[in-house]
Formats: C-alpha cells, structure tokens, sequence
C-alpha cells in the first residue's frame, strides 16, 4: 500500500488550522460563570449523598461536644422580626435605627411552631446549626411548616425542583425550589460550593477515631493477669534436689491452685496478709503490664485540642473543672463573639434574603445577637445605671434582684442629688429599689 504523503500533509495542516481557530474563539468568548448553578450554592445537579451521609455520622466524641455546644446557644436565641422605618425629613445615620423590631408576627410563630418533625423552634435551629456546622449547608422547607431537611436526602435538582428521598423510602418527593430556604458556609476556593467545618477537620476527626479503636480493641484482645505463682521444681525422690523440670499441671489442677490462692487472699480483709511459700508454690511475683495505650493519650489530647480548637470552642466551654471565673469569663466571651454570633449572623442574612420575602417585603429577620454572661459586669451596669437615672426601679427589680414588678416602680431612679448646700451637712439621695424610700 503506498502511502501519499503529500495529501495526509495538507489533512494535517487543514486539521492543525481548524484547532487553532475554535482555541482562538474560546479564548476571546467571555467566561460565563452563569452556567453553573448558581441559585442554591452547592445545589449541582447530582448529588453525592455519601459524602454527607459520612458527615453526619461523624456527629460523635469530640465532634458532638463542641458542635452540641455551638448548636446549643444558637437554638437558645430568640428569632426577631423587624420592617424598615419610614424616612422622614432628618433620616438617621445609624444602620440599625432604620429597622423598627416588630412585636409580633406570623414568621416569628412560623420559627418558633414549624410543626412536625421538629416541634419547637428550638428543635428547628439546632437543627440548622449542626448541619451547617458537620456538612457546611441546611436547608429548609417552607410550606404548610418547616422542616430542616438533611443534605444526604437529596438526589437531584432540575429547573424548579429538588428531588428528596427519605433513607429508606422508595419514593421521591419533589419540592418547589422556591419553597427552599438555603443556608451554607461559602468556600473561598469555589464560590459554587460550600465549606464544611467538620470536612476541614477531617483528618483530626479520623485520627479521634482511630485512637478509639484501638484503645477499644486494646482492651478486648489484651491479657492482664495481675500475678504469675511460679510451681516448684520436680523432686526424683523426696529430699532430694529438684530435676530442674516444672510439673504439667492438668487444667483441673491449675483451677484449684487458682481458686485456693483466690479464696485466701482477696477481698480487703486480707489485705497484707503473708503468703506461705511452700513446695508448691516456689513464688509469687506480680506482672506489671506497661499499658500501650500511654502513648494515646498524650496523641488523644493533641487531637482533641485540634478538633475543639477547629470548632472554636474551649475546654472551658465543655465544662472543664480547671477553670476559674476570670478564665472563664473570657472563654465565654471569645465564644460568643468568634464562634456563635459569626454563625448568627450567616443564619440571620439567609433568612432576611430568603425567609423574609415568603412573608412580606421589607422584612429584617435576624436572630438575636448572644452576649457572654458576666455577672459582675451586669450588676455594676445596672448600679451605674441607676447611679444616674437611666434604669427604672423595677427594671433594677428585674434584672438585679430577680424580684417582680411594683406598682409605682416604672420611674427612672433619680440620679443622686449629693450634700444639699443648706449648711446642714445633711444628705439627700435618690429612691431605695429595694424599699421606694429614700436611702
């Protein structure tokens, strides 16, 4: 077969041509980020449910005690409501004075009763954060309630639906995307995806588990005996020197050697008793088992530092027995302001952009910002306060002296008048809360 070497030249140069013209076209076609779906981030047409399903299983041990702790304070704050103010003639400059927080109003009840499965809106919230927390996304449904659905139950978007399935169940509900309400932590690598915290930890998180393990299986295959009786050497004759050889015991026979020393000696009534050492038993001595677990936990701690650290929160948060009011004061504080309030924030805009269209236009919903507890902080406040007239009696009442309201007790304390100027030298001084009295 001869091959014409000069026509496969041309095809080749003819090919080479057309490659070069549609690289240059693509090259000068503006990137069109649009393409990908961008109205729910993370919400690519097929799912991966293996990957959350990991995670949310990944919800124990050292995981579980910092995101409960996180989810915790976000479910205890209270879901608040509020409509931008009219602008008058002499607008205010404070961004937050534009809103005018609402007493009342049917998406606040929609939070706190969602209804079923959840039943309160505690159970709702904590929900949400944990998800966000293990997997970086939560979603809710909005219909008849709310429902915070797990990412491992979906399967496939298209246009307008999400396709959901129940583990388990063999039918797939479909739900209007626009009766979602999307919420993850964005990461900066792809702005089409989402960040899970637990993901980011994940090799601290495995290796939590692998010193679990092999503590456990440490403890169900080791042999820890605690004392080794050493029988006596066997005798050719009576009164002679032993044959170097240990007897064979028959099973039956160590048992009741076993059972005889044990029925002597334990229990704490025999305590420092002498053992006779005798024919039989030439000596006892006892077997210390140099634990290999040791080195597990120094390892254990490292780890659990780097999980809690990870989620941002302390020991001290967890309860740790170690700490003093000044160090956890300041662990509170450092808790609330870099870990729960951040993750407050992020639910609070979700919900102002995708909640709060569902029941009105020109709604804010936020949760309410968490403050770190500081008792001492809180009673001199109060006492400064109404040191110079800015608290009521009963709102000290309240907020003091936990007492409940008296009549006559909504005045602002009057601020202390000091030495009248009488030439008397006596003293006048605002209202006692505790009495309504002068002091």
């Amino acid at each position: 077969m001869t091959i014409d070497f000069k026509k496969a030249r041309a095809t080749a140069d003819g090919m080479l041509a057309q490659a070069r013209a549609s690289a240059s076209a693509k090259a000068s076609a503006p990137a069109v980020l649009t393409s990908r779906p961008s109205a729910d981030p993370g919400g690519v047409a097929h799912l991966n449910q293996n990957l959350p399903r990991k995670q949310y299983e990944g919800f124990s041990d050292w995981v579980y005690a910092g995101v409960h702790r996180i989810a915790s304070r976000v479910a205890g704050q209270a879901v608040c409501v509020a409509k931008e103010r009219s602008t008058g003639p002499n607008p205010t400059k404070a961004t937050e004075d534009k809103w005018e927080p609402l007493n009342g109003h049917p998406l606040i009840d929609a939070v706190n009763s969602p209804g079923e499965p959840h039943g309160s809106g505690w159970h709702l919230k904590y929900s949400t954060a944990a998800s966000i927390l293990l997997t970086g996304a939560a979603r809710w449904h909005v219909a008849d309630g709310i429902i915070c659905i797990p990412i491992s139950w979906f399967e496939e978007k298209t246009a307008t639906h999400w396709h959901v399935r129940r583990p388990g169940a063999s039918k797939v509900s479909r739900l209007p995307i626009d009766e979602m309400v999307a919420f993850h932590l964005p990461d900066p690598a792809d702005p089409f995806a989402v960040a899970s915290p637990l993901q980011r930890l994940s090799r601290a998180a495995v290796a939590d588990d692998n010193i679990l393990a092999s503590q456990t299986a440490s403890f169900e295959r080791s042999i820890r005996p605690g004392l080794a009786l050493h029988v006596g050497e066997m005798a050719s004759m009576p009164g002679t020197p032993g044959t170097g050889r240990r007897p064979q015991l028959t099973p039956e026979q160590r048992r009741q050697l076993v059972d005889a020393v044990k029925n002597y000696f334990q229990g704490v009534q025999s305590h420092g008793e002498p053992f006779v050492v005798d024919g039989l038993v030439e000596k006892i001595s006892p077997i210390f088992m140099s634990p290999g677990e040791i080195d597990w936990l120094q390892s254990g701690q490292a780890v659990k530092e780097r999980i809690l650290l990870g989620l941002g929160v302390s020991e001290i948060i967890l309860g740790s027995p170690e700490a003093n009011k000044a160090s956890a004061a300041a662990a509170r504080g450092i808790f609330v302001d870099f870990c729960v309030n951040p993750l407050q924030r992020c639910l609070s805009e979700t919900m102002t952009a995708k909640l709060g269209p569902m029941f009105g236009d020109g709604l804010r919903v936020y949760l309410e910002p968490a403050t770190a507890r500081d008792d001492e902080f809180r009673i001199g406040s109060y006492n400064s306060g109404a040191k110079h007239g800015c608290v009521s009696i009963n709102e000290f009442r309240r907020a003091v002296l936990n007492l409940p309201d008296i009549d006559g007790g909504d005045e602002l304390i009057k601020p202390s008048a000091g030495p009248e100027l009488s030439g008397e030298g006596d003293k006048s001084y605002s209202l006692n809360p505790y009495t309504l009295q002068p002091w």
